[in-house]
């Protein structure tokens, strides 16, 4: 069961709250995902934790956080909740209609650049990224190879 109150209104509490409710829930990266979840809703980042742990947050930016948090708990996923997701470097958004990239896939990048690279040393190097879902693939890819 969740907690019923509110979480406590400074930048460490929130975490602390948030660290709680998400172990609660048996969530494995209990920790690591509350921090993304408050640093995302309150527009911190983990200096602030460090160097500002009692910076009093906003009643509207710790809904935003409970709500995010609870949807987490139901099993909601955390990159689902905040909209975006680093990729190979890359901040993708995400919506409903798109593919959540895995880390398995950013290996795939990894695997294939080497090869992409003396490709281009040779010439010119095309890549398609065609019916794979968001095109993160491609767009990392471009990143490593702008010329491709």
């Amino acid at each position: 069961m969740g907690e019923a109150r509110v979480p406590p209104g400074t930048l460490a509490a929130l975490l602390a709250w948030a660290r709680r409710r998400l172990t609660q829930a048996g969530l494995e990266e209990a920790a690591f995902e509350a921090r993304l979840l408050v640093e995302h809703f309150t527009g911190t980042d983990r200096t602030a934790a460090l160097s500002d742990p009692d910076r009093v947050i906003a009643d509207e930016q710790i809904r935003g956080v409970t709500a995010a948090v609870e949807r987490r708990a139901r099993g909601v996923p955390v990159h689902r909740i905040i909209g975006q997701r680093d990729f190979h470097g890359i901040t993708l958004k995400l919506s409903r209609e798109t593919l959540d990239p895995r880390p398995d896939t950013e290996a795939l990048v990894e695997l294939v650049l080497p090869a992409l690279r003396e490709i281009a040393r040779e010439g010119a190097c095309r890549i398609l990224d065609l019916g794979t879902g968001t095109g993160a693939i491609a767009l990392a890819l471009l990143k490593e190879l702008p010329h491709a």
